[in-house]
Formats: C-alpha cells, sequence, structure tokens
C-alpha cells in the first residue's frame, strides 16, 4: 500500500493511496493520502469521445456552475469532478469526498435495524 504520485492532465499534482476504497460497475476509487479527494479509473481504456466528454465536465461545464450565482447550492449538493488523470493505460478522474450531508446520520428506526448510521445515503 503505497502513495502513487501522478499529474492531472491540467499539469496540477495528484496522489492517491495505492488500495481500492470502493468499486462500481465502470470505476475503481482511491483515496488521496488526506482523504480530501478520491481518484475513481475506469477499468477499460477510454476511447477519444469519453475523453472529450470527461474532459468537458471537469473543464468547461464545472466552471460555469461554480461560477455561477448558485455556486453554493452546487457544492452542496455534487462531488462534481474537478480533473481528469491518466495511469497506466486507464484514465480516471478527480473528485472531493463526501461531505456529512452524504451520510444517515441518525439511522433507520427501531435501534437502527437496517444499519445504516454513517453509511451513504
Amino acid at each position: 500500500m503505497g502513495v502513487v504520485r501522478i499529474k492531472a492532465h491540467d499539469g496540477s499534482d495528484v496522489e492517491f493511496v495505492d488500495t481500492i476504497i470502493g468499486a462500481g460497475g465502470m470505476k475503481d476509487v482511491y483515496f488521496s493520502p488526506d482523504k480530501s479527494y478520491v481518484v475513481a479509473f475506469f477499468r477499460k481504456p477510454a476511447d477519444y469521445a469519453t475523453k472529450e466528454r470527461l474532459s468537458l465536465l471537469t473543464g468547461k461545464y464545472k466552471d460555469g456552475i461554480y461560477s455561477s450565482a448558485e455556486a453554493e447550492y452546487w457544492k452542496g449538493v455534487f462531488c462534481w469532478p474537478t480533473k481528469v488523470v491518466e495511469h497506466k493505460g486507464l484514465i480516471g478522474i478527480v473528485a472531493p469526498t463526501y461531505s456529512k450531508q452524504f451520510f444517515f446520520e441518525h439511522g433507520s428506526t427501531n435501534g437502527d435495524r437496517l444499519n445504516i448510521k454513517g453509511k451513504e445515503k
């Protein structure tokens, strides 16, 4: 379990701990060393259209949302991807970690019978 250091497409430094913390249908997710952001790599190599779409999401679209008058609202609703990265032939995105409103604070009724307290919503 080491720390991997790479450059994002924008030239900035990105680090992640080389241990998968979660996985979905398309990506494997890793924490940054300080857990302030995650890095999620697609499992399959990306085609040109996917790379272009991710560049728009982390550039033009993100900038449009977060420079609007409603920016503070959107920051509380989304963990919008901020950067595009590549490592070992796979493309990925960097996104902030979820803040506390994305987790169940109280759990379910009857003594948290569903065992959801502290879990993602």
